[in-house]
């Protein structure tokens, strides 16, 4: 998956697939095990703001990949990479319609992705919004 190159040449992953190991830390209950996952969560972190920039966080294959890859405070994480990129481009295809650009002849997704959110309100109730950005 060209889209995830970055990722070797910011030293998330070896060139054999594996995640580069780190010092294991707890952020809201999820393992930071690795470097990948420290630089999504920790700002101190020295590839945090490379993670930051629009073109990876705003991609929904990006999201998918590290909703995967982070799962939650019951996720057995994998150190390969490999897996989860499998799992990331099967889900997406699933997800994603594609159709042919007719002015440039390109592939391009026109499936509409939303992010929704949940916060609450100060009754304690849940309030469900969700974003309309454009998807680059």
């Amino acid at each position: 998956m060209t889209f995830f190159d970055f990722m070797e040449d910011l030293n998330f992953i070896t060139k054999s697939g594996k995640f580069y190991g780190a010092m294991e830390e707890m952020h809201e209950g999820i393992a930071l095990g690795n470097k990948f996952r420290q630089a999504l969560f920790l700002e101190d972190d020295e590839q945090y703001e490379d993670l930051q920039k629009p073109e990876i966080r705003n991609e929904f294959i990006f999201n998918l990949f590290t909703f995967l890859q982070l799962g939650g405070q019951m996720c057995q994480y994998e150190d390969d990479v490999g897996p989860v990129l499998d799992v990331t481009k099967n889900l997406y295809k699933d997800l994603v319609t594609v159709a042919k650009d007719p002015d440039s002849g390109e592939i391009k997704p026109i499936s509409q992705v939303f992010k929704v959110e949940i916060i609450r309100d100060t009754s304690g109730n849940n309030q469900f919004i969700y974003s309309e950005e454009d998807h680059p």
